[in-house]
């Protein structure tokens, strides 16, 4: 709620990020929604993250897998509620 206290639950970098990017609203234009919905991680990336996925399923990560692990699941995190937001601007 925007201009309202909001309680440490909603502080999370979820819903930070979630109320910056606010993909339920519009304001892409056709163009760059195409270009958001075009953008993916290197085929090099999506390996290393199942890797690290297997690896943090076994619990076998060390310390720095598990950063690396948290900065890509938060990256794709952002892609995924830009994407929200570009699918938005071009269907709805």
């Amino acid at each position: 709620m925007v201009g309202t206290i909001l309680d440490m639950t909603s502080n999370t970098a979820s819903a930070i990020l979630n109320r910056v990017v606010q993909p339920n609203g519009s304001g892409l234009s056709t163009e760059v929604a195409r270009f958001i919905l075009s953008m993916d991680f290197p085929q090099v990336d999506h390996r290393r993250m199942q890797l690290l996925s297997v690896n943090a399923s076994e619990g076998t990560l060390s310390t720095d897998e598990e950063v690396e692990f948290g900065n890509y699941l938060r990256i794709s995190q952002f892609l995924a509620l830009m994407q929200l937001k570009a699918r938005r601007a071009l269907y709805y």
